[in-house]
């Protein structure tokens, strides 16, 4: 079944403005994005986020929609705009988008008290940290995953979410193995290659704590950290480190 036929079968039935309607929306701009058609993603993200946006706060419509499931789906929403722009080499255009979509998801959780949200927003500072990194500002970046850091510090345990996107759950661990590899590129582009490794070591035990040992993103980790080992041979890695490392990372990609 095409993604296509799904819209038009939801739309159909639930209408344009419904969640499950423009969640089957954003997943086609996310596709799009990963196959490098940014304009077309653009277009569909745009129209999803002002629809969502017209009916944040709505309570009396007759549309009726959960304020919950809209602003989950919104943050998302705004999670793959940002990363459109970037992919789209349209930083700045981005970090204005994720920062404005921040703005109005604290807003949210500070009014209705929503914890379970916390994870959203975590990940959103973390994408602006992600940014400035494109963008080469450092001091910002690192500021942005200060904020990211101290959001998780205040999520309740177990917190998991029901949306999520291109079926990447948004919980706790997640937000926090994203903090340890972006703090890693930092620490990696300034040349602080003992703190990059820690950070990596860290994602990884957050990652096979809770995905086990064979998911891509560890997969994805070991190749990071053998990058940073191997600047690192043999003044500060031994050699049987790096050969460990490496023969785990192809235990993982079997």
């Amino acid at each position: 079944v095409q993604m296509s036929d799904i819209i038009t079968l939801r739309t159909k039935l639930l209408g344009n403005e419904h969640p499950e309607t423009l969640y089957s929306n954003a997943i086609l701009a996310a596709i799009y994005r990963v196959v490098g058609k940014h304009k077309s993603a653009t277009n569909i993200i745009k129209q999803v986020l002002a629809t969502i946006e017209s009916q944040l706060g709505d309570t009396n419509s007759a549309r009726g929609h959960s304020q919950k499931d809209l602003y989950m789906l919104y943050a998302s929403c705004v999670e793959e705009f940002g990363r459109i722009h970037l992919a789209g080499k349209e930083p700045e255009f981005a970090l204005r988008a994720v920062e404005r979509g921040s703005a109005v998801l604290s807003e949210y959780i500070s009014r209705q008290n929503k914890d379970d949200f916390l994870v959203y927003l975590a990940l959103l500072h973390n994408l602006s940290a992600e940014i400035c990194l494109e963008m080469n500002k450092y001091n910002e970046g690192q500021k942005c995953l200060d904020s990211s850091r101290s959001i998780i510090d205040q999520i309740p345990k177990n917190v998991r979410l029901p949306y999520f996107l291109l079926n990447h759950w948004r919980d706790k661990a997640t937000a926090v193995f994203r903090n340890n590899l972006l703090s890693a590129k930092f620490h990696a582009h300034l040349g602080e290659l003992e703190e990059a490794a820690s950070d990596l070591e860290e994602a990884h035990d957050v990652l096979v704590k809770n995905k086990g040992s064979e998911s891509i993103e560890l997969c994805n980790t070991y190749l990071e950290l053998l990058d940073i080992y191997a600047r690192m041979v043999p003044d500060r890695v031994s050699v049987e480190m790096y050969v460990r490392t490496l023969k785990s990372a192809l235990v993982t990609t079997r």
